[in-house]
C-alpha cells in the first residue's frame, strides 16, 4: 500500500473510504498493542506493530506508513526521541502521540519534537480511530496545499512571474521569492520599501510608473502597463506589472496588490523575430522580403520611377566551402557583404544618384543592389563593373588570401519587370546567363535568353517523362576497316522518340539532360540497351565487333559508373572487351586527377576507351600519354574539307601521326565521300565511320545491313586498330 507522501492522493473522504490506510502502532505495553490493532482493523486501517521506538524507527521505511501512534513513555528510545528520529525521515506522516501525562510541558515538548495530535489516556479506541481519520483528512489537505503552492512557485518561476503586495499607510513592498529574483534584490529580506522599489524602476521610466501607479489607486480600476528596470547588476529587464487595489470594509484603499513578468527573453525574441523578418541573420543585410517590399513601394509612384536591380552571383564560391569548410564559406560571405556595402556607399557619395539604394542577401552566394535614379543602362553597367573591380582584391581568411570574381545580372523597371518579383528573378536570370558565358562579366538581362531557358526547362521536364515512358530509343552507326572491308564495330547513338515533335536526335536534348543531371540515368539505359541488343546480335553469329557507348563528364564523375558497368556486363553477358567507352576530348581536359583515375578502373574491367571528337579539345601530347587510350577519334569538322591543301588537311595528317607516335588507332568521323576515304587510307587512317557506309540505324535494321554487305570476316584488318578492336577481331 503506498504511503501518504507518495500515493498522491485528492484529499477527499471518498479516497479515504476507498483506501486502507496503513497505521504503525508503536507501544511497548502488549495489551495497548492488542486492542489498538483490533479496533483499528475493524474500522478499516492496516495495522503494523511495533514494541519499541527502536523497532518503529527500523520498520519505518520498509512500511511507509499512512499515519504513525506513538507511545510517549517507552523504556529506550522514548516517544519523543522515537518522534525526532521518524520526523528525520519525514517531515510530513502525521505523528499522533499517546500519553498518561497531563503536564502541559509534555504537550509542547510532544507538540515541539514534531508531533501532529496528541490523546491522553485513558483512551476511547473506537473515538481514536474517528480521529485518526480525521488527522489524516487534515494530513491530506495540508498536503495538497503544499502541492498546489508548489507547483505554482513553479509556473511563476517557469513563466517568470513575480508577485507582490504595498501597504498604503506603511509604504512597504512585500514580495514573493520570484518577485525578488526578477528585481535582482537580498533573497532573503522579502520586504522592501517603495521608495527603494522606484529605485530599481529604470529613469526614462519612472515618471509613467508612478503615474499609472497612482491612477489605479484613484480610479480603483486593474490596470497593466510595462516598463524597464535596473537591478541592482546593471542588467536592463524589460517587466510587464499589472495592479490592482485592495479595500477595507468601508471601501478605503489599504493596499496595492500586483504581478511582475520578466518579458525580457520574450521582447528579445520578438525583437529577433522581426529583424529576421527584414534581414539576413549570416550577413546582416536586408533579405529578399525587405528588398521585394522596398522596390514595391517605389513602383507604386508610377512607371516613370527609375529603377535598377543588380544581382551578384559569386563565381566557384562552392569551392570555398569545399576546400576551406563551411564555417569559412560563411565568413567569407560576410567578408563579401561588407565590401559590397563600403563599394556601393561609395559610389552613391561619389555620383548624383537622385533616390536611394538598398543591398540584400539573397542566400548562398547571391547578393542584390536595388538603386532608384539611374535610367540609363551605362549607368547601371558602370555600378556592376565597379563591385566586381573591388571584388577581384583579396579577401584575407584563416591567414590565407584568396581570390574570387563575381559574374553580375542587370535589369531595370519597366522594361524588364513589372513586379518586384519579376525584376529580381530577371536579374538572377541574367546573372546566371553571364556566368555560364564568361566568369566575372556583367549581362542585362534578356528576354530572348529568357525564353530559351525556359524551353530548356520545359525540356527538361519532357525528357525526365520521355525516360519513364521509355521513349528514349537507340541506332547504332557502323564503324569501318575500309581497306580490309572489316566490320571493326559500331557506335550507339541515343534518339528520343518524342511524341508530337518525332524522332529528335541527340542536339536536341543532350546538353540539357547534362545540365539538369538526366544524362546519368540516360547514360546508364544507353549502356544497358546497347550491351543487350549487340549481345543479342552476337549471340546468332553475328561477330565479333564493339559498341561503342558515350560517357558524358558528369557519368565519369558518378562514383556510381564502375560498378553500374560491371552489372550491365554481368547481366547482359557482353564480354567487357567488347564495350568501347567514348569521351570527348573537351570532357577528358577537363577531368581532375580523381576522375581520371575512373578511366584507369575502366582499363582494369576490359573495356577499351576512345576519345571522341578529337581536335577539337587543344590536348597536350604530356597529357595524352598518362591516359589510358586506345583510340583518338577524328572529328568530322576536319574531315568535311580534309580533300582540300587547307589547314584541315595538316591538322588531320597530324592526328594520325601523333596517334601513331603514341601507339593509338584513329577512326575518322562524318566520312561522306570516296574522295574522303581514298585521303585517309592515303595518310594511314583506314578506320572510318560516316554516311559513306551506312547511316545509324535501329537494332532491327542493323543485323540485315551485317547480312547483306558480310562486313564481318574473322581475317585481320589491314592496319592495326586499337587493342580492343585487335582482342575483339582475334575471335
Amino acid at each position: 500500500m503506498a504511503s501518504f507522501l507518495s500515493d498522491g492522493g485528492t484529499g477527499n473522504e471518498g479516497t479515504l473510504q476507498n483506501r486502507r490506510r496503513r497505521i504503525l502502532v508503536v507501544d511497548d505495553d502488549a495489551t495497548s498493542r492488542l486492542l489498538m490493532a483490533a479496533a483499528f482493523d475493524e474500522q478499516g486501517f492496516l495495522v503494523t506493530e511495533a514494541a519499541s521506538g527502536a523497532r518503529a524507527v527500523e520498520l519505518f521505511p520498509t512500511v511507509k506508513p499512512d499515519l504513525v501512534v506513538l507511545d510517549l513513555l517507552m523504556p529506550g528510545l522514548d516517544g519523543f526521541d522515537t518522534c525526532l528520529e521518524l520526523r528525520r525521515q519525514s517531515p510530513n506522516v502525521p505523528i499522533v502521540m499517546l500519553t498518561g501525562l497531563h503536564d502541559i510541558e509534555s504537550i509542547n515538548r510532544a507538540y515541539k519534537v514534531g508531533a501532529t495530535e496528541f490523546a491522553t489516556k485513558p483512551i476511547s479506541w473506537v473515538l481514536l480511530g474517528h480521529r485518526l481519520r480525521y488527522v489524516l483528512r487534515a494530513a491530506e489537505a495540508l498536503a495538497s496545499v503544499k502541492r498546489t503552492t508548489t507547483r505554482l512557485e513553479a509556473a511563476q518561476r517557469i513563466a517568470q512571474l513575480g508577485y507582490w503586495e504595498k501597504d498604503i499607510n506603511s509604504n512597504e513592498v512585500h514580495c514573493s521569492p520570484q518577485m525578488r529574483n526578477i528585481l535582482g534584490t537580498d533573497p532573503d529580506k522579502a520586504t522592501l520599501t517603495w521608495a527603494r522599489f522606484l529605485s530599481l524602476v529604470h529613469p526614462d521610466d519612472r515618471q509613467s510608473f508612478q503615474e499609472r501607479e497612482g491612477g489605479v489607486i484613484l480610479s480603483r480600476e486593474p490596470n497593466g502597463f510595462d516598463f524597464r528596470l535596473v537591478r541592482p547588476d546593471g542588467r536592463v529587464r524589460f517587466v510587464r506589472q499589472e495592479t490592482e487595489v485592495s479595500l477595507s470594509e468601508n471601501g478605503r484603499v489599504v493596499s496595492l496588490v500586483g504581478t511582475l513578468q520578466d518579458m525580457t527573453e520574450r521582447r528579445e525574441a520578438e525583437d529577433r523575430v522581426r529583424f529576421l523578418d527584414h534581414h539576413d541573420p549570416l550577413t546582416g543585410l536586408k533579405n529578399r522580403a525587405h528588398v521585394t517590399e522596398w522596390l514595391e513601394r517605389r513602383m507604386d509612384r508610377g512607371r516613370g520611377t527609375p529603377l535598377a536591380v543588380l544581382c551578384f552571383d559569386v563565381d566557384h564560391f562552392s569551392r570555398i566551402n569545399e576546400s576551406m569548410g563551411r564555417s569559412v564559406g560563411d565568413l567569407a560571405l560576410q567578408r563579401f557583404a561588407e565590401r559590397l556595402l563600403t563599394e556601393v556607399n561609395l559610389f552613391s557619395q561619389s555620383t548624383q544618384i537622385q533616390g536611394e539604394l538598398t543591398f540584400a542577401h539573397l542566400g548562398g552566394d547571391k547578393f542584390l543592389v536595388a538603386i532608384e535614379g539611374l535610367s540609363r543602362d551605362e549607368d547601371v553597367a558602370l555600378v556592376a563593373r565597379g563591385i566586381q573591380a573591388a571584388m577581384r582584391d583579396p579577401f584575407v581568411l584563416e591567414k590565407s588570401e584568396i581570390f574570387v570574381s563575381v559574374s553580375a545580372g542587370l535589369s531595370m523597371f519597366p522594361r524588364d519587370g513589372e513586379t518586384a518579383e519579376e525584376l529580381i528573378a530577371n536579374a538572377e536570370t541574367a546573372s546566371r546567363h553571364a556566368k555560364s558565358q564568361s566568369l566575372g562579366s556583367h549581362r542585362f538581362f534578356s528576354l530572348v535568353e529568357n525564353n530559351r531557358t525556359a524551353h530548356s526547362l520545359q525540356i527538361g521536364n519532357e525528357l525526365r517523362r520521355a525516360i519513364e515512358r521509355n521513349e528514349l530509343r537507340l541506332h547504332y552507326q557502323p564503324q569501318i576497316d575500309a581497306v580490309g572491308q572489316v566490320l571493326l564495330g559500331v557506335e550507339a547513338l541515343v534518339r528520343w522518340q518524342h511524341p508530337e515533335r518525332g524522332l529528335l536526335a541527340p542536339s536536341e536534348f543532350i546538353d540539357v539532360a547534362e545540365d539538369t543531371g538526366l544524362i546519368v540515368p540516360i547514360g546508364e539505359w544507353v549502356l544497358r540497351t546497347a550491351c543487350e541488343q549487340i549481345q543479342g546480335l552476337r549471340k546468332t553469329g553475328m561477330g565479333p565487333f564493339t559498341v561503342a557507348v558515350n560517357l558524358s563528364p558528369r557519368q565519369i564523375r558518378d562514383r556510381e559508373l564502375i560498378p553500374t558497368i560491371s552489372r550491365i556486363l554481368q547481366r547482359t553477358g557482353l564480354e567487357a572487351r567488347y564495350l568501347d567507352c567514348e569521351i570527348t576530348e573537351t570532357g577528358l581536359m577537363g577531368q581532375a586527377l580523381s576522375e581520371i583515375s575512373v578511366l584507369h578502373e575502366l582499363k582494369k574491367l576490359g573495356t577499351s576507351i576512345s576519345v571522341d571528337d578529337f581536335g577539337t579539345g587543344y590536348s597536350s601530347l604530356s597529357y595524352l600519354t598518362r591516359l589510358p587510350l586506345d583510340t583518338l577519334k577524328i572529328d568530322k569538322s576536319f574531315i568535311a574539307d580534309c580533300t582540300e591543301k587547307n589547314a584541315s588537311a595538316s591538322i588531320v595528317r597530324a592526328i594520325i601521326a601523333m596517334a601513331e607516335s603514341l601507339g593509338l588507332a584513329t577512326i575518322a568521323e562524318g566520312v561522306s565521300t570516296q574522295a574522303q576515304a581514298d585521303f585517309l587510307k592515303e595518310n594511314g587512317c583506314a578506320f572510318v565511320q560516316g554516311y559513306l557506309f551506312a547511316k545509324p540505324m535501329p537494332i532491327e535494321a542493323l543485323g540485315p545491313w551485317i547480312r547483306k554487305r558480310s562486313w564481318v570476316s574473322k581475317t585481320a584488318p589491314s592496319r592495326r586498330p586499337s587493342p580492343a578492336l585487335l582482342r575483339a577481331s582475334a575471335n
